[in-house]
């Protein structure tokens, strides 16, 4: 996501400076690929999980999702908001992760509600095609979509990098 150019796309749709960014989406993000994690367990694990997953973003749009905030014009936050609400169901729950990144990020909560429909496009524009094989070529993609799919069916902890 950074060298896609994925931190200035954020400042820019979200209106804060990279340094913010680079401050919040480290811990939103990684937030928000467990809240992915989440929801492939609630929908049945597994591949049947990340089969569910995967339909919803290609409902919302697939890449055209990281398209959309990557483009120099504005972008809506309304598919975004959608993702989040199937991310986070309870809208309580949706408000204590956005406190909990703010607190983590050390930012402002109304800065990190506004960068998190963002990100969520963002990440789910770039998992998307990569998982459902549209965004894998050649043995380094292959192997970077087990690593996916490894951390998206992990059972809890973090994601795992490479190592």
């Amino acid at each position: 996501l950074l060298r896609s150019g994925g931190f200035e796309a954020l400042s820019r749709q979200a209106g804060c400076s990279p340094a913010i960014v680079t401050d919040v989406a480290g811990v939103l993000i990684p937030g928000l690929f467990d809240a992915m994690r989440h929801f492939v367990r609630t929908h049945g694990g597994g591949d049947a999980g990340v089969n569910v997953l995967m339909n919803l973003i290609i409902d919302l749009g697939d890449g055209d999702l990281a398209a959309e905030v990557l483009s120099h014009d504005k972008a809506s936050p309304d598919v975004g908001n959608v993702l989040l609400a199937r991310l986070y169901p309870d809208r309580t729950g949706r408000e204590d992760a956005i406190g909990r990144f703010a607190f983590e990020s050390g930012q402002d909560r109304q800065l990190v509600g506004r960068m998190a429909p963002y990100a969520a496009m963002l990440l789910a524009g770039y998992l998307g095609p990569r998982i459902t094989g549209s965004g894998a070529s050649g043995s380094a993609g292959l192997k970077a979509l087990g690593s996916l799919l490894d951390a998206l069916k992990a059972s809890e902890g973090p994601p795992q990098g490479p190592g």
